[in-house]
């Protein structure tokens, strides 16, 4: 191999590995991006709010991943579901009313439903205080199904609810 042969070799193989370096970072297509959370319906549910009930609804507390009433820390969600009432519209549901502070991002609600969603609380109601009325009435909030949430992890987390033990099991069909 003579040394311009050789040199024409190098060439050909540094314009190769620049062209698929090119490749690798400008042509080929992204990963499709996952989304942060998916919300699913719920049929039109909705349940009537006033202001002493979001008062009392836990607030997600961004800092420390958790849940709060008023200064005191939530250990037991599950045992603050209520069922929804029946509608002609709606199935009836375990659902968990909640807010959100006013300037929560979207990395923070994503952080509150994956907190629920990993307590398997699959049905929430995010209750907005700035929107109830001032005057003691009902404000309706609708009911949304936590369908997935991505994880720190980046993978995405399902949400499967709770069975009520005293539900009838397939099982016994």
């Amino acid at each position: 191999m003579t040394k311009s042969s050789r040199r024409s070799l190098l060439v050909a193989v540094a314009v190769a590995l620049l062209a698929a370096n090119a490749w690798w970072f400008f042509l080929r297509t992204p990963e499709p991006q996952r989304p942060a959370f998916e919300l699913g319906s719920t049929g039109g549910l909705s349940v009537n709010v006033d202001a002493p009930a979001a008062a009392s609804a836990p607030l997600f507390d961004p800092v420390h991943d958790g849940w709060t009433v008023g200064t005191d820390a939530v250990q037991d969600l599950p045992s603050r579901v209520r069922r929804s009432a029946p509608a002609d519209t709606a199935p009836v549901v375990d659902f968990l009313m909640v807010r959100l502070a006013d300037d929560a991002n979207s990395e923070q609600v994503r952080r509150a439903l994956l907190s629920l969603a990993r307590q398997r609380i699959c049905f929430v109601a995010l209750v907005d205080e700035a929107g109830l009325p001032k005057d003691g009435r009902y404000a309706a909030t609708p009911v949304h199904r936590i369908v997935s949430v991505r994880g720190n992890d980046g993978e995405q987390v399902g949400c499967a609810p709770l069975q009520n033990p005293a539900a009838a099991s397939k099982a016994t069909i």
